[in-house]
């Protein structure tokens, strides 16, 4: 499906971006194994990224229309693999990149991008504490 969707330039997209797998029924975990061979770091933003909109599929899936960022949290500290508190959670994303500026700014803007998408609240929730 995958190939039929993408065609001639499926490696090539897959090997940008692997978490768009997650849109052909991959799951994180596998699409996680996939990026890290291809030697995406733990902190790409892209990673993060995936990581948040898993996180809301997930919590959604259980039938809530109502995620706040300690909803959010849970799911994204099983995604990533990360301690038992927003505030280590938060912490840790930074602590564990490359370049923690790199990682505040680009959070930022993707709360931006997904208040454009009328997304926001869930988003400003899951960031207030950035």
């Amino acid at each position: 499906m995958v190939s039929y969707y993408y065609q001639q330039e499926t490696i090539s997209k897959i090997r940008e971006d692997p978490y768009r797998l997650l849109a052909f029924g991959v799951d994180f975990k596998e699409c996680d194994r996939i990026s890290q061979a291809l030697g995406f770091q733990l902190d790409a933003p892209i990673r993060l990224a995936a990581s948040a909109e898993e996180a809301l599929y997930c919590h959604l899936s259980s039938g809530s229309t109502l995620a706040t960022r300690y909803d959010l949290d849970i799911w994204l500290r099983q995604l990533l693999h990360i301690p038992n508190n927003i505030e280590k959670t938060q912490f840790t994303l930074i602590k564990h990149s490359s370049s923690p500026h790199r990682v505040k700014t680009f959070l930022r803007s993707v709360r931006m991008h997904y208040r454009a998408l009328g997304l926001s609240q869930w988003k400003l929730m899951l960031l207030s504490a950035w």
